[in-house]
């Protein structure tokens, strides 16, 4: 299946000294901002309300914890972070007990920290966006359908991270198959509701969001959507309904294969 996927804040400027700050030098495109084109400066001059200066300040929290989240998961053994498929493959490599114990703490803090995010976003649209409606941004950082967005992308990879942690501690999940698939089904459709919000966008509004994010719901949900299938596959198998299972592998084989051949893929 490949590691797990992240993805990049890049900063969208428009020029030099143009920028929110975060570390966008060289190569390093992960420190900066995720969305807008504009200044902070310019911004200031849109309103002289405290919520709009709140609204930016927590979404620059909540993409901070994002980002830290996204720091205690990059670092993992690619191997061990395929668990979704060794649980499932004969002869695959076992965690030793230092390894399963240091990577269970990590996905645990970033799924906790990504949870954290997904709270801050969400009161960002219940108590902030409420006190600038009458406010015309120019940009669209503080729409709800952004937060929304950002929202639920935070949940999914929340939840992507809790199946992992169940797959390493529950040690009957072998036995239920069917367990592993319906989470994963859970976190695709976040994936999906992430991805139908960008596309209620105005076009302008939509090219502002980086085509890193919008990749990585794309292909998130391709991904997870075939590692679920692994598992259908697994409960057909065990009912004996072996060409449902081949099915269900092949499916998943040529999604896989599909997000292989997109270069520009995160995951």
């Amino acid at each position: 299946m490949g590691g797990f996927g992240r993805p990049h804040f890049p900063l969208r400027s428009s020029g030099a000294g143009d920028s929110d700050g975060g570390n966008v030098s060289g190569g390093d495109r992960s420190g900066g901002r995720l969305i807008g084109s504009h200044s902070l400066k310019q911004r200031r001059t849109q309103s002289n309300s405290l919520y709009m200066e709140m609204g930016f300040v927590l979404l620059s929290l909540a993409i901070v914890k994002s980002m830290s989240a996204y720091s205690k998961v990059a670092t993992l053994d690619t191997e061990i972070e395929c668990e979704t498929i060794n649980a499932m493959t004969p002869g695959a490599r076992t965690i030793s007990e230092d390894e399963s114990i240091q990577g269970i703490e990590a996905l645990k803090r970033a799924s906790a920290e990504l949870r954290e995010a997904a709270g801050i976003f969400q009161y960002i649209i219940d108590q902030v966006l409420p006190h600038l409606a009458g406010v015309r941004l120019s940009v669209p950082d503080l729409t709800p359908d952004i937060q929304y967005m950002l929202q639920t992308l935070s949940l999914a990879d929340s939840d992507r991270l809790s199946v992992r942690v169940w797959l390493r501690t529950d040690k009957n999940q072998k036995k239920s198959p069917n367990m592993p698939a319906n989470m994963l089904l859970e976190i695709q459709q976040r994936y999906e509701n992430a991805s139908a919000s960008l596309r209620t966008l105005q076009s302008g509004e939509s090219r502002s969001v980086s085509a890193d994010i919008q990749n990585y719901m794309r292909d998130g949900q391709q991904l997870i959507l075939a590692q679920a299938m692994v598992y259908l596959a697994q409960v057909n198998s065990d009912k004996q309904k072996f060409g449902n299972a081949v099915g269900f592998m092949r499916d998943a084989r040529d999604m896989l294969i599909e997000i292989r051949r997109r270069k520009q893929s995160v995951h």
